[in-house]
């Protein structure tokens, strides 16, 4: 696995990524790291290319002072994607990532394959209220 920094959408990202094939990004939720991912990544890099990122603010990422909304966080993996060269990727998500997974493939419904979000029943609830905010027109 390789680790890197990133910047984006006027942050720094920390990123560990590795293996080959399809992309996947696995997005941790709070008060996580990266290393959540840690002992699926190997299984996974066999067939796929990882990309596991410490969310804005926590981890090795760049501090923050503001920026923790679902859509900075979903501009915040599409700078990342954009950064990677990815043109597509899937996206798999748990706890406060899920509303920014989400609201990537809401947005952006051509950069996202296949979106796996495990969240609670709170979350699911702030994901739809911020949607509903942004009043989203999905296609």
């Amino acid at each position: 696995m390789e680790h890197r920094r990133i910047e984006t959408n006027g942050t720094e990202l920390h990123v560990t990524s590795g293996g080959a094939g399809p992309p996947v990004l696995l997005m941790h939720g709070w008060p996580h790291t990266w290393q959540v991912w840690r002992p699926v990544l190997p299984l996974l890099a066999g067939a796929r290319r990882v990309i596991a990122p410490d969310l804005r603010g926590l981890g090795d990422s760049a501090r923050a002072a503001d920026g923790f909304d679902a859509a900075t966080g979903a501009e915040d993996m599409l700078g990342l994607l954009d950064a990677l060269a990815v043109d597509r990727a899937d996206v798999v998500a748990i706890d406060a990532g899920v509303p920014a997974a989400f609201l990537l493939g809401a947005l952006h419904p051509d950069r996202v394959g296949t979106s796996a979000e495990i969240v609670e029943r709170l979350r699911a609830d702030a994901a739809v209220q911020e949607v509903d905010e942004l009043r989203l027109e999905l296609p």
